[in-house]
């Protein structure tokens, strides 16, 4: 039993002595503050992260640590024997190098990194350990970064004439954002429909990007009512997203109520041979009808003369017919001269194609046409 401690101990040399000879990286990891971070926030005020790769086994074994980057090749050079650090482009001048009270090592200081430093970086300890069979050793790592830098959002529009001009800007940042304009219901928060023209994503030479529109039309007629007009711009890598409003003054209440503005339906489409005739009508941006003066808005609808009103009711003709209708405000509905909503419209044909003779289409169009509610469908006004 004597021997079983005296073995134990044998063991456990070698294993020290093996494990001493080899060198090994068991991974990089980005820190700051000794604080292990999984991004590099390039908007921050302390930039003072740093690349370790943990090297573990015989450090007297090591030759030299070189870093490379996926899209510049080898950019950090630490050589122990002679304490001395060779940097490249693109950290050269953006990493701390030995100096005056600074010690450096295999680790990767970084003092004001940018954007162009992002990618794929990879560790490679070259060494002296003969029972190794892969020299260097080596091990990687995808450096994130984002970037969200001082200046504000900017999101404004302004109204002339029926045409709404919007113009927005965002800071720079960095990945490419995703930005999505538009309105949104106010009461459900759904996007009702989205704005896209105009939008430009720019990319500056250090790969920081800008998103900006300037005075981008749209007409009031194509704006839905009863929603609001913002931008969300999202960085998916860091979990942000940011809803830019238009701010609050008279020129977003103009636009807003441009917008809003809601009289009589736009008239429907006249059947072939008829005539209207429209008096007090003032069209809001949308062809829709307000009260221009004291008198309520009318409209009078006739056959055109030599036609008369064909009625596919009882198959009869009328030479005198007129539809008066008149603009309700309050309701935002047009209603004839007893009120109802409900207006009968009849066919305009001419005396001599009118009788038992008139075509299976006539009458099918006449049907369609009669004694339907009122529904509001685009109109050329005289």
């Amino acid at each position: 039993m004597a021997e079983l401690p005296l073995l134990f101990l044998l063991v456990l040399g070698l294993f020290t002595q093996c494990t001493l000879g080899r060198v090994q990286v068991k991974g990089i990891y980005l820190t700051k503050a000794g604080q292990q971070q999984q991004y590099m926030n390039l908007g921050s005020d302390d930039l003072n992260y740093q690349l370790e790769c943990h090297i573990e086994g015989d450090l007297s074994a090591i030759v030299n640590v070189t870093w490379s980057l996926d899209k510049w090749g080898v950019v950090y050079t630490w050589v122990p024997a002679t304490r001395s650090v060779a940097v490249m482009f693109p950290l050269k001048e953006h990493v701390r190098t030995p100096g005056e009270g600074v010690e450096v090592g295999p680790d990767i200081q970084f003092t004001s990194p940018d954007v162009s430093m992002h990618g794929l970086y990879t560790c490679s300890v070259y060494h002296t350990a003969t029972d190794l069979v892969v020299n260097p050793v080596s091990d990687q790592y995808s450096l994130q970064m984002y970037a969200f830098f001082q200046e504000e959002y900017s999101l404004s529009a302004r109204v002339e004439r029926c045409t709404v001009y919007w113009s927005y800007s965002t800071p720079r940042m960095y990945p490419k954002p995703e930005v999505q304009c538009g309105f949104w219901d106010t009461s459900s928060g759904v996007l009702v429909k989205e704005v896209r023209g105009g939008l430009v994503f720019h990319q500056d030479l250090n790969f920081v990007w800008h998103v900006f529109v300037q005075d981008t039309p749209i007409e009031v007629r194509d704006a839905p009512r009863g929603t609001s007009f913002h931008c969300t711009t999202r960085v998916t890598i860091a979990n942000y997203t940011r809803h830019t409003h238009l701010p609050t003054n008279s020129t977003t209440q103009l636009v807003y109520d441009t917008i809003e503005n809601e009289g009589c339906p736009v008239l429907p489409a006249l059947a072939e041979h008829m005539d209207v005739r429209v008096d007090g009508c003032r069209l809001n941006c949308r062809g829709e009808c307000h009260q221009a003066g004291s008198q309520p808005v009318t409209a009078e609808y006739r056959c055109d003369p030599g036609y008369w009103s064909y009625w596919e009711a009882d198959n009869s003709l009328r030479r005198h017919w007129r539809l008066l209708i008149r603009c309700d405000e309050a309701r935002r509905t047009w209603v004839s001269e007893d009120g109802s909503q409900t207006l009968d419209m009849p066919f305009c044909m001419s005396r001599g194609t009118a009788g038992a003779s008139c075509s299976v289409f006539i009458l099918g169009l006449a049907a369609l046409i009669s004694c339907l509610p009122w529904t509001p469908t685009p109109v050329t006004h005289p």
